[in-house]
């Protein structure tokens, strides 16, 4: 009551007011919302100790005329998310828990049924029979979950999750080759992303009927929990959305310079712009999924928000990726407390698969559950957030925050090679940059022919005059940059450039026409989403480098980015040092230049493709390599993944190839023939570890029939091997991401990274997926052959797996089996064979 009772000048007896005994007054909601105006404006919330915060909060008004002046004290009163058409009918979820209840003359099996009405859950014990009848789906989908202490863990890690991802879409699987990858083909949709556990928590989003929007909104927030290194909401993102009727539109998240940011705020201390909290930028995630969310949501935003809450609460393991990024960014981590608390114990490094506890930002991403953005830009969070950033020599203010708009643009739409490419446009460079090397290539012929070398060198010095153009772009809110943009786009133009390319030798950078010194943004993290209905979305969303600024603010949880890094700043020059782009230049509420590169393709009206990549500056190269593998060069999906990649950015002349992973250490190296031939036209060579991780989701067609999504995942890798992972339960090694490995560039709905416990020699278990004429599962086992019909096969090889587990696993897998595979199910249940 104190607020209420500082603002009315004695005691109340009632928040709304001070009332005599008696008196008649009219308190609806308009009085209580005009109190509240007047009580926040005069009250800021009291820090209380951590074993008190959740009590209640507690509010201070004598100090009024010291804090009125200071927004960081002002605590805004929060909107209520209204939903409309909301029913009071409870939905079963999930099976929690089975047991058996013994009654005198029988026994009666329950089961624990969660479930939801909306924000309110509960769990309740239930007759499995009346369960069974009225929602078998239930029992479909958690039956292997809840019956795994009836099978060998082993087998339940190794097979489940991959089951799960294969059969419940629909449509067949098809492995082209034993010894080499498996594709995978479905009718429904896919989620890929640079984790497992998130793709799945997308999946779960469609298969409720979620739009892909729905499920980036969700897959986004679980990757800044599980992946904070490389994105979060304390970033930005750029989104692009492509409806099924052929429409786009562009979501420009990116962040923004604060309003008390100079273009000349760093001289003198170059390296404040790349770490620490001058180099904080306004954070625009949040917003921008909210805003993409309002316009094309299905699902409730809660239910969104709720699985990345509730992971950054209950705790997340350690990934090898993100260990390796904290490797690389151990100094930051231990200089930085945030950080410090929440990536150490006992003054070391947390180590792969140790549990990751970020409550902070679980209690975070719960009032983002409840009140959608407010609560960040213009609420609590925001006020927190500040303060710390403050408290530590930002600049950042809550202005700032309740300034922030996300910008809704035209994307990059252009016709080349036959395709319609929709890209992002500034102050992305990437949508317009692919399209004018694309639009330079074609100019060769298409499809593409020739030596590897000569097609190498082609692209690479395509590469080099898109980078050339690329720095005249800018913030168009701030910079003119429709004709350089139109250029880009324009054939002629590409002809005209292809007319400087010579196929036996290449130049220096003045050769190309580059006025200004290149920016070399860093890490990002990339998703690429397609619905049941084919509405696709490309998302692109960073924080910059490994741990952003290398600083978390610990009353939020939020790792915050670095993105002022990625703007021009003026500096002295020589004749041999381009001058920095003034069209990037620092301006208050301005959004630096970035080379994220999200992309869609449709052809004759229909979804061909979404890619995109992570990788800093050489996503432009990445992204651009694998469609012309796929769609130029005829290679399948799966190859064009796995073709060695070539960068080259202009300034330093360097044209850099990959030559093995980061994480896995998988060799993929460009040969030496066609390194050689390279050199001799007078390319500078760099081998380098690593490259661009790209998410590449291929629609084919067949003649009239509907179209078929089609994704690879590579065979087992024994290379883990280098990573000391022959010790890590399967369970671990199927959470590692697509991020950790070349070969798993490319994720089919959740379908995680498929490893296995690896011997020197052979697998210990050989996994293939194939079509099958007759459409059934055909299991081997003790010399036993069954099969049941099924929407694709599956060859299991050794033939030493538990049929009972077997067929266990397939019904948990699955809500399309054939209704006899489940009843061959509890059949041999009820055997002695189980």
């Amino acid at each position: 009551m104190a607020p209420f009772e500082a603002l009315y000048g004695r005691r109340c007896i009632s928040p709304i007011g001070w009332f005599k005994v008696g008196e008649a007054a009219v308190v609806g909601p308009d009085l209580v919302f005009d109190t509240l105006e007047k009580v926040h404006k005069v009250a800021y919330e009291l820090e209380l100790p951590s074993d008190l915060a959740s009590v209640h909060p507690l509010f201070h008004v004598s100090l009024l005329k010291k804090c009125i002046g200071d927004p960081t004290f002002v605590v805004p009163v929060e909107g209520v998310d209204i939903q409309n058409s909301l029913s009071y009918e409870e939905i079963p979820v999930e099976i929690l828990d089975y047991q058996t209840r013994r009654l005198r003359n029988k026994e009666v099996p329950l089961v624990n049924v969660l479930w939801r009405n909306y924000s309110i859950e509960g769990a309740t014990w239930e007759a499995k029979a009346n369960m069974q009848t009225k929602y078998p789906h239930l029992f479909f989908t958690n039956l292997g979950s809840a019956q795994a202490t009836l099978m060998p863990k082993l087998h339940c890690s190794r097979f489940l999750l991959l089951l799960a991802s294969l059969l419940v879409i629909s449509g067949t699987s098809t492995s082209l080759s034993n010894d080499r990858r498996e594709v995978i083909k479905a009718n429904h949709g896919v989620v890929a992303t640079d984790d497992g556990r998130c793709s799945r928590i997308g999946r779960d989003v469609l298969r409720e009927g979620g739009h892909a929007v729905d499920a980036a909104v969700a897959a986004a927030l679980c990757l800044g929990v599980v992946s904070p290194a490389s994105s979060g909401i304390g970033g930005g993102a750029f989104m692009l959305i492509g409806s099924a009727d052929g429409k786009a539109q562009a979501f420009d998240m990116r962040e923004t310079a604060p309003r008390q940011a100079s273009k000349n705020m760093y001289a003198g201390n170059a390296a404040q712009k790349a770490s620490g909290v001058l180099s904080i930028a306004v954070p625009g995630e949040i917003a921008g999924l909210y805003k993409a969310w309002k316009q094309y949501g299905k699902l409730p935003w809660r239910r969104l928000v709720r699985p990345a809450a509730h992971l950054a609460h209950s705790g997340f393991k350690i990934s090898p990726y993100l260990h390796m990024q904290m490797v690389r960014s151990e100094s930051g981590i231990m200089a930085d407390k945030g950080l410090n608390d929440l990536f150490t114990s006992n003054g070391s490094l947390l180590r792969i698969g140790d549990m990751c506890y970020n409550k902070q930002l679980g209690k975070t991403l719960r009032a983002v559950s409840a009140y959608g953005m407010r609560p960040f830009y213009n609420g609590s969070i925001g006020v927190k957030l500040i303060k710390d950033i403050r408290k530590s020599g930002g600049i950042l203010t809550m202005k700032d925050l309740q300034q922030y708009q996300v910008r809704v643009r035209e994307p990059i739409i252009a016709d080349v090679m036959g395709f319609k490419i929709i890209g992002m446009p500034p102050p992305s460079a990437g949508g317009a940059a692919m399209v004018l090397i694309l639009n330079i290539l074609a100019q060769y012929g298409f499809p593409m022919e020739g030596p590897s070398s000569l097609l190498i060198h082609r692209q690479s010095e395509a590469l080099k005059h898109a980078f050339a153009v690329r720095m005249n772009l800018g913030d168009p809110d701030f910079v003119n940059v429709k004709n350089v943009v139109n250029d880009m786009l324009s054939t002629d133009f590409a002809k005209q450039l292809k007319k400087t390319i010579y196929d036996n030798m290449t130049f220096n950078p003045n050769h190309y026409g580059g006025k200004w010194n290149q920016i070399n943004d860093h890490g990002t993290s990339h998703m690429s989403i397609v619905d049941s209905e084919r509405n696709a979305v490309s998302m692109t969303s960073t924080i910059n480098g490994y741990f952003g600024a290398n600083y978390l603010s610990s009353s939020t949880g939020i790792v915050l980015n670095n993105e002022m890094d990625d703007f021009s700043i003026p500096a002295k020059h020589s004749g041999n040092v381009a001058p920095p782009a003034p069209a990037n230049f620092i301006h208050p509420g301005k959004r630096p230049l970035s080379s994220m590169t999200p992309t869609i393709v449709f052809k004759d009206g229909q979804l061909r493709s979404v890619v995109g990549a992570s990788g800093g500056a050489m996503i432009i190269a990445g992204a651009t390599e694998v469609f012309l593998n796929h769609f130029a060069r005829g290679m399948d999906p799966f190859s064009s993944i796995m073709a060695p990649r070539y960068y080259h950015q202009l300034i330093p002349n360097v044209l850099q190839y990959e030559n093995w992973t980061v994480v896995t250490g998988d060799h993929i190296e460009a040969p030496a023939n066609i390194r050689a031939a390279l050199q001799k036209k007078g390319h500078v060579l760099q081998r380098i570890a690593g490259g661009t991780i790209c998410q590449f989701v291929v629609q084919q067609f067949k003649s009239s029939k509907s179209g078929e999504l089609i994704a690879t995942m590579p065979k087992i890798l024994c290379s883990l091997t280098s990573l000391e992972l022959l010790r890590k339960s399967v369970e671990e090694m199927l959470q590692l991401s697509v991020a950790i490995s070349r070969v798993n560039d490319l994720i089919f709905f959740s379908i995680l990274n498929l490893r296995s416990r690896c011997s020197d020699s052979q697998p210990y278990l050989d996994i293939s997926v194939h079509y099958h004429q007759q459409q059934c599962v055909v299991l081997k086992t003790h010399g036993i052959d069954s099969c049941w019909k099924l929407l694709g096969s599956v060859v299991l090889k050794p033939h030493d797996i538990d049929v009972c587990w077997f067929l266990q696993s397939l019904a948990a897998a699955s809500p399309m089996l054939e209704s006899h595979l489940l009843s061959s199910y509890f059949d041999l249940q009820r055997s002695s064979k189980c």
